[in-house]
């Protein structure tokens, strides 16, 4: 998936080039928004909130979709069987604490327990942590350096995104 761009290079350079300004145009490569959910069992009550959010997301092409209890992932979506499948062995050290992931924007529905990986996370990625159990809790919060929402359920999320916009 692309998207046109202009090139600042190539425009900064026209002034020697004489080339048309339309060919200073460059297509970017858009890397996927992730969407992280936490299945652990600290998380049972908001399981509805958080297949309703898998169930949403399933079939946009720009998503990847990950199951993480406690923020560690052990499954990905699959587009084709429309399933979670287990990531496997050969990827799971670089995923499993989100280590793969550089400059991406990562969405996680979870609470507390996946903390020490998220604030890793959010050195080298974007990351908007819906919580259900959020509170400002600064010992918490002192490595994390991503956005932090309290999202308990469809109402929650659908007011923080208008707030957001």
């Amino acid at each position: 998936i692309g998207n046109d761009e202009w090139s600042v290079p190539e425009i900064l350079n026209r002034v020697m080039t004489r080339v048309n300004i339309n060919t200073c145009k460059q297509t970017r490569e858009r890397e996927r928004i992730i969407i992280v959910l936490d299945t652990s069992p600290s998380c049972a009550r908001y399981a509805k909130f958080f297949i309703d959010i898998a169930r949403a997301s399933a079939n946009l092409n720009d998503l990847e979709m990950y199951d993480a209890p406690n923020a560690f992932i052990v499954k990905k979506y699959d587009r084709v069987s429309k399933e979670f499948i287990d990531i496997g062995i050969e990827y799971a050290h670089a995923l499993m604490e989100w280590d793969a992931f550089k400059g991406r924007t990562i969405i996680f529905f979870g609470d507390w327990d996946g903390g020490r990986i998220l604030s890793k996370a959010s050195k080298n990625n974007t990351i908007y942590w819906f919580n259900p159990e959020y509170y400002k809790d600064s010992s918490r919060e002192r490595e994390y350096t991503g956005s932090h929402y309290r999202c308990r359920n469809e109402d929650d999320l659908i007011r923080l995104i208008k707030k957001m916009r």
